[in-house]
């Protein structure tokens, strides 16, 4: 491409760092304090501000404005500062989005090149090959990104993120590639004038055997700020930050934690600088239910701030500029119309302390859809976006050690509307009793009702998933008619559940029974409609 560099000058640097107050009032600055309209109750991540300082970028998942609807585990969107606020955020569209995950890596010095992770397949497919693209602003459009020439690219992690240095000439990558110590490990690559160098990896005081990832480079190109779960630290990962000791890139100084102010119980990633402000963006889950949100973080005078060099040199990406690129995105490139939708929203609890439950998965199945699944491994919340002609919609809920909950809902909703419906779930806990709410049986008798099947199938899978689970069965009766006999009913009624499990692979130590008849009921027996509460099989965890 016959890329080159080109002088900076200093004044202008100057201007950038020392030419406004140092000290900025969160409360004052309406960068800050308009923040607030950027974050969702979905996830917000990786905020890198345009070099004009007038655009903030990020990442956001699951939004049903994706271009792959509420499944879509990522898409760039932007809020643009106009008027001292940030606008609504608006998702960027494609071609830069597609229905794939979509992140951005950071822009070129004078922000007219986009660049970006994975590769972009023109008929909107997931790319089969591997490595970074770029985009070229064109007038006000982005270009169809093409694929950036990186040397010996290699990432086995599904996670990959990064950051693009101040003057356009380093990149540092979280890969799991060749030689890494960890699951993901910080690389750097630099510009050689007509591509990338091949990465290289920062060595062991960076990495660890934990994950390394979100790399920042200050614009000294010798601070390093990433989020790592391998340094220990507050909460699942925190924010770090290191300075080289030289040009080898594998000398640093010790990690150092940024401390409670910045990091949290939650998750930290992201941190960018405001240069124009002196603070910088990060992302955090303090305070957010397991969501990321965009928060800011004032960078301490005693950092590079103060002996920080003039940047001498910024890449000169002219000739990518002007090199002969794809006309402007067709209509099958643009982001399609969304049909109206019914979101059906809430999230997942721990019926006995009332703490929100990581790691359920939510399957549902509508009248006017296929079997469809989401799955959400970290995080309580859970987000279906339907069309808005739906009108039933059968949801399971199940996680590991907690009794699965199903309900069916109908909906009234009105386009675009949200329905909120939380579930509670029982733990699996020993002592815990738990009624099998949909078990039928003809009446009289111990026959099994074809109904009630799903709910066996329910337990069953419960069985399964713990195996250390071990149950009593338990069989109630009303206290209508002869008391011996109802004690017989219930105990026959136990016995074919037994028999059910057991005959799907369940051992009989772990599935004892009894029946009690009408002697322990749980309501009135003096009307129909309360008889029927007493008239259960539930079981009481004995073991796990």
């Amino acid at each position: 491409m016959g890329l080159k560099f080109v002088k900076f000058f200093k004044p202008i640097l100057l201007f950038a760092f020392w030419g406004i107050p140092f000290c900025v009032n969160a409360q004052q600055d309406p960068k800050r304090s308009t923040l607030s309209i950027i974050n969702s109750r979905v996830d917000e991540e990786n905020p890198i501000l345009h070099p004009s300082g007038k655009l903030l970028y990020f990442n956001r998942a699951n939004d049903t404005l994706n271009l792959g609807g509420v499944r879509d585990k990522g898409d760039i969107w932007y809020s643009e500062f106009v008027n001292n606020t940030w606008t609504k955020p608006k998702n960027a569209g494609a071609p830069i989005n597609n229905t794939h995950y979509n992140r951005l890596l950071g822009f070129s010095p004078d922000g007219k090149i986009m660049f970006l992770h994975h590769h972009y397949r023109k008929d909107g497919r997931q790319a089969t090959t591997q490595g970074l693209s770029y985009s070229i602003l064109r007038g006000d459009y982005w270009s169809f990104p093409e694929a950036l020439p990186i040397q010996y690219f290699y990432n086995k992690s599904s996670h990959q993120s990064g950051s693009l240095s101040a003057d356009g000439r380093i990149m540092v990558l979280a890969l799991d590639s060749y030689n890494s110590r960890g699951n993901e490990d910080i690389y750097v690559s630099f510009f050689e004038g007509d591509t990338w160098s091949t990465p290289r990896n920062l060595g062991a005081v960076i990495n660890t055997e934990g994950e390394e990832m979100t790399p920042y480079l200050a614009p000294d190109n010798k601070t390093l700020y990433f989020s790592s779960n391998g340094h220990g630290g507050y909460g699942g990962r925190d924010l770090f930050k290191a300075v080289r000791l030289d040009d080898t890139w594998r000398n640093w100084t010790t990690p150092e934690n940024l401390g409670s102010e910045v990091n949290s119980e939650g998750v930290e990633l992201s941190l960018s600088y405001d240069k124009g402000e002196l603070f910088a963006y990060y992302t955090s889950t303090r305070d957010s239910d397991g969501y990321g949100d965009i928060r800011t973080w004032d960078i301490p005078q005693k950092d590079e701030i103060d002996s920080m060099p003039e940047i001498a040199e910024v890449a000169d990406f002219s000739q990518m500029i002007q090199s002969e690129s794809p006309e402007r995105p067709s209509e099958t490139m643009l982001p399609p119309a969304l049909p109206e939708r019914i979101n059906v929203l809430g999230t997942v609890i721990n019926a006995k302390t009332n703490a929100p439950i990581n790691g359920a998965i939510v399957t549902f199945i509508a009248d006017n859809l296929n079997d469809s699944t989401f799955t959400d491994t970290s995080r309580p919340q859970y987000n279906l976006s339907l069309p808005s002609s739906t009108r039933n919609i059968s949801i399971e809920v199940r996680s590991q050690g907690f009794m699965t909950q199903e309900e069916t809902l109908l909906l009234e909703a009105d386009p675009g509307a949200s329905v909120q419906k939380d579930f509670f779930l029982t733990p699996l806990e020993v002592g815990e009793t738990i009624k099998l709410d949909k078990l039928y049986f003809e009446r009289g008798t111990a026959n099994i009702m074809d109904d009630s099947f799903p709910e066996l199938e329910r337990l069953l899978k419960i069985m399964q998933e713990n195996p250390n689970l071990h149950i009593l069965l338990a069989g109630h009766t009303d206290n209508q008619g002869n008391a011996r006999l109802n004690l017989k009913l219930s105990n026959e009624r136990v016995a074919k559940v037994q028999e059910y499990l057991i005959s799907r692979g369940i051992s009989e130590k772990r599935v004892k029974g009894k029946g009690f008849g009408g002697t322990r009921p749980i309501a009135s027996n003096a009307s129909e409609e309360t008889r029927r509460l007493n008239r259960r099989v539930e079981f009481t965890i004995t073991k796990n």
